[in-house]
Formats: C-alpha cells, sequence, structure tokens
C-alpha cells in the first residue's frame, strides 16, 4: 500500500500547480488502466515529458515507472487479500487500544454506541453510491487517506485536500453525485465551514458533518451529524481517526462482494 499512500500524499497536498500534482492525479485516475500504460502514454496524459515520469517515481524510491507500474498493478489483488483478512479479525475498535488508553477507549466506545446503526448504514450507503466523496476542514485526520484507498479500488474519486485553498475551489466540483464530509473540532474557521457547507448542500451533494462542537454552528446544512462530547483538541483527533477507520473498514465489508466480482474471485 506504500505506493498508493505516497501518490494520495502527493496528490492532497502539493500545490496543485506544481507539475508532481499532475502526475499524481493522472496516475490515481488511471489506476485501472495502468498496468496497461507506456511510459509515454502517461507522460502525455500528465502533460510533462517520460524524463518528468521518471524523477517522479524514483521520488517515491522506485527506480522506474515500469517499477512502480508493476506495484500498482499487483496492488487491487494485495488490497482484496487484506481485506479479507480483515473480514475474520475483531473490528471493535476499542479491543484494539493499547494498555493504559482506557479514557480513549471509553470515548471511541461512546461515540460508536451513539450512533444509531440507521445512521451509519445510510453514512455508508452514501460513500458506496456517489462517485465523489470530497473531505474539507481544519485538520483532516489522517485516516482519511486510508479511506481513500478504499473509495479508489472502488473506482470512486476523493479529494482531502490540506490546503484550505483548494478544499474551497473544490466545494465549486460538488453535484448531486457527490458526498461532502467535514470535520470540525476546534472552536475557530465556524464561518467559512458553514459558508463551504451552504455551498456544498446547494450543490446538491449529501453533506455530513464529524463534530464535538455542533452548537457553535448557526446553521447546519447537512444531511448527517456525527457528534461526540467535547476532548481536548489532541483526544479528538485521536477520536475522529478512530471514528474514520471504524467506517472504513465497514466500507470494506459492505462493498466486498463488488470488490470480489471486480477481480473475478467470486
Amino acid at each position: 500500500m506504500q505506493s498508493i499512500l505516497a501518490l494520495l500524499q502527493f496528490y492532497n497536498t502539493y500545490d496543485h500547480d506544481d507539475i508532481y500534482f499532475s502526475v499524481a492525479e493522472n496516475f490515481i485516475y488511471q489506476f485501472d488502466q495502468i498496468g496497461n500504460m507506456s511510459l509515454i502514454e502517461i507522460a502525455e496524459k500528465s502533460h510533462c515529458s517520460p524524463s518528468t515520469i521518471t524523477r517522479f517515481c524514483r521520488h517515491l524510491f522506485y527506480s522506474s515507472y515500469p517499477e512502480l507500474r508493476l506495484e500498482l498493478s499487483r496492488l487491487r489483488q494485495h488490497y482484496v487479500l487484506n481485506v479479507l483478512s480483515t473480514k475474520h479479525k475483531v473490528s471493535t475498535l476499542e479491543n484494539k487500544m493499547v494498555g493504559g488508553k482506557n479514557i480513549i477507549a471509553r470515548s471511541i466506545d461512546s461515540l460508536l454506541n451513539q450512533l444509531e446503526s440507521s445512521q451509519v448504514d445510510m453514512f455508508l450507503q452514501m460513500l458506496l453510491s456517489k462517485t465523489k466523496i470530497g473531505f474539507y476542514g481544519y485538520s483532516i485526520p489522517q485516516s482519511v487517506w486510508l479511506l481513500q484507498i478504499d473509495l479508489l479500488m472502488d473506482g470512486k474519486k476523493s479529494t482531502a485536500f490540506l490546503d484550505p485553498r483548494y478544499q474551497i475551489e473544490d466545494i465549486q466540483s460538488l453535484d448531486e453525485d457527490s458526498f461532502a464530509i467535514f470535520f470540525h473540532y476546534t472552536n475557530d474557521e465556524i464561518f467559512t465551514l458553514e459558508q463551504m457547507m451552504k455551498e456544498a448542500s446547494q450543490s446538491g451533494a449529501k453533506v455530513a458533518l464529524i463534530t464535538n462542537t455542533s452548537t457553535l454552528f448557526s446553521n447546519l446544512n447537512v444531511d448527517f451529524l456525527f457528534e461526540f462530547s467535547y476532548q481536548s483538541l489532541a483526544l479528538s483527533f485521536m477520536i475522529v481517526n478512530a471514528l474514520i477507520t471504524h467506517m472504513s473498514i465497514e466500507y470494506q465489508q459492505k462493498n466486498m462482494n463488488l470488490t470480489l466480482e471486480a477481480i473475478d474471485l467470486a
């Protein structure tokens, strides 16, 4: 999974005027075809020279484009095998906590217990049914990148730009086939986030908010609200990461049959 995580890092964090952003974007969204694409073809798609592609691959610690291409072409099968092994493991997050972290385990368990199963199912259904998933807020939890792998394997486009400018721009690309997921667990940037949620809702997208401070919002334009009790910033960050990890595991299991069919293992 190292290769796809590295691509997502370039895609989510690099300046959009940087040529490596364009290269990473094309690697991600040509994912299903990359195994059959030559160096010249991927360079043309990325509007750069073959030597730029080679340098990009070396930035990811691959000696050449063919080496990275082989790794990416094998990734789907490795991913499915990993999901199959996960299916037989305990998926409750509390059991994964290290001893001595009981406060974290209790907080996560409390959050998951507050969520109605129907609410979680509807959230997962949005992930399954929409073709564009956008993640927005300050800051976006790291576990989102793992969920992005699940979405990519399912042929979906997702964005989780760290730069607020690109988040605001990305809102403009949402439509009725989109799902916008917002994160907020600090007391700042309320107005900006409210405006972004309003625009996302007006675009026809479904909107979810994961927060510990919903009372600070004057107008919630959301379809799904996941709220947990206020904690310190560090603990809140861990809780949100755990929640997204939980959703990722649930998504994998719900999507298992489709994934197996896609690689003819059913």
